[in-house]
């Protein structure tokens, strides 16, 4: 079967703008292999294991402003670094998303949406080149 590396931090974006505040994911289940991504307890923990999901110090819950909607940050958030490990899923295979918990001010939907790092490597792919497609709603 094929499979592709996957970018796991996801990006929850309803499309409005006026939306403000999304969360983390702090691991997903890929295939039935467990992988951490980046919570918010992994940036004080210098000592974790490779993340599957992009990095960041921005930790304000995803607030990206409206004048960058179209730029990579609306994708991986603002001053993010790459992911430093990678989550292979068979095509058709399964993935669960843990997400932190979600402000109350969010009243709009979770949507979900993985990127492929192509055939590259996720540590070097650009944010702003990836190509993300919907999962869940």
């Amino acid at each position: 079967m094929p499979s592709f590396k996957t970018n796991a931090l996801l990006s929850a974006v309803a499309g409005a703008a006026s939306v403000m505040a999304h969360g983390h994911v702090e691991s997903i289940i890929a295939d039935g292999t467990q992988y951490e991504a980046f919570g918010l307890s992994n940036a004080y923990n210098a000592n974790h294991a490779p993340l599957v999901g992009w990095s960041t110090t921005a930790l304000d819950n995803g607030f990206v402003a409206p004048s960058a909607f179209g730029t990579g940050d609306i994708a991986c958030h603002r001053g993010a670094t790459n992911a430093e490990g990678t989550a292979v899923v068979a095509a058709g295979g399964e993935i669960f998303l843990q997400w932190d918990t979600w402000p109350e001010s969010h009243k709009g939907p979770v949507i979900d949406y993985l990127a492929s790092c192509g055939s590259g490597d996720c540590t070097t792919v650009d944010k702003a080149s990836l190509e993300f497609f919907k999962i869940a709603e």
